[in-house]
């Protein structure tokens, strides 16, 4: 196996971080999966209860996996374990811990921190179900996620987030991001392409520094705050929660809004506010035309 010197450092780390994430962990033992990584151009990554740190190195080299276990019950080591399946140039990393632990009246806890290396452009598709997790330099192309932060930082390709609760914060995507969430703040920034959330149900919004497009088709509560855009910023729906806007090259577009201030500066474009229930509008520098409700 060829070792990049990125990878060699990434695994004498691990073997020197120990449990570091601060969760009880009174009996525990080390995953170390032997991965060929020679041909790989797909990873799939299947991780459930446990942090998750996925790290982009320098192309060229292979996969390292670390995973531990952790656990109350010391008899749940043994089933506690990473399964590795190749298929051709694909390879899918799943976490295995029993139904029967998880939901066990006589446990605690039983998780998995895992930790993965891999080349830069090498994509990767997280499916995980509690935890944080964090994500740089990696090539990551969808997050599907039940609860727990995510943190993406110089994300290398497009990217689509399904997620349930909890923060998600990006900072730093060559590409696209579009996103569904249920609750937990969102905050995106420096994205070199369009930016969609499809639907978010609750939790604070803060989009900046974004090239193309801003697309926020449904929200929930909460507030909207989108400064530094290079396309236009449309915003669909939106229930409750002031909608701040700054710095726009083309039109800002609101279709319906339901309650709370309403606040436009700074817009190469118009400025249209189809619908508006309780709270103020304020607008201002506005190169094109601006078209709101007459009683505001």
């Amino acid at each position: 196996m060829r070792l990049t010197k990125n990878l060699l450092l990434f695994l004498v780390s691990l073997s020197l971080a120990g449990n570091t994430f601060g969760s009880p962990c009174k009996y525990s033992k080390d995953l170390l999966p032997d991965i060929d990584g020679d041909g790989i151009d797909r990873v799939e990554l299947n991780a459930l209860a446990g942090y998750l740190v996925v790290t982009g190195v320098a192309d060229g080299g292979d996969i390292a996996v670390k995973g531990q276990a952790c656990t109350d019950e010391e008899e749940h080591l043994e089933e506690m374990a990473l399964d590795i399946e190749r298929d051709g140039s694909a390879v899918t990393i799943t976490v295995i811990i029993p139904k029967s632990i998880r939901s066990g009246w006589n446990t605690e806890y039983a998780y998995v921190d895992l930790e993965v290396a891999l080349p830069h452009s090498t994509p990767i598709e997280i499916r995980d179900s509690s935890g944080h997790m964090d994500v740089s330099s990696a090539s990551v192309t969808s997050i599907d996620d039940s609860s727990g932060r995510i943190k993406v930082t110089d994300g290398r390709t497009d990217l689509d987030i399904n997620d349930s609760s909890g923060d998600i914060v990006v900072r730093q995507l060559n590409g696209n991001i579009s996103l569904s969430d249920s609750s937990g703040n969102i905050r995106l920034r420096d994205v070199t392409g369009e930016v969609q959330i499809r639907r978010d149900s609750s939790g604070e919004i803060e989009i900046s520094r974004v090239d193309k497009d801003v697309e926020i088709v449904s929200d929930g509560s909460g507030g909207i705050d989108i400064d530094q855009v290079g396309g236009m910023v449309t915003v669909g729906r939106d229930g409750s929660g002031s909608i701040l806007v700054s710095n726009v090259s083309r039109n800002v577009r609101i279709g319906s809004d339901g309650s709370g201030t309403v606040q436009v500066a700074d817009v190469g474009g118009d400025f249209t506010l189809k619908s508006k229930g309780s709270g103020r509008v304020r607008s201002k520098r506005i190169e094109g035309r601006v078209s709101i409700p007459d009683r505001h």
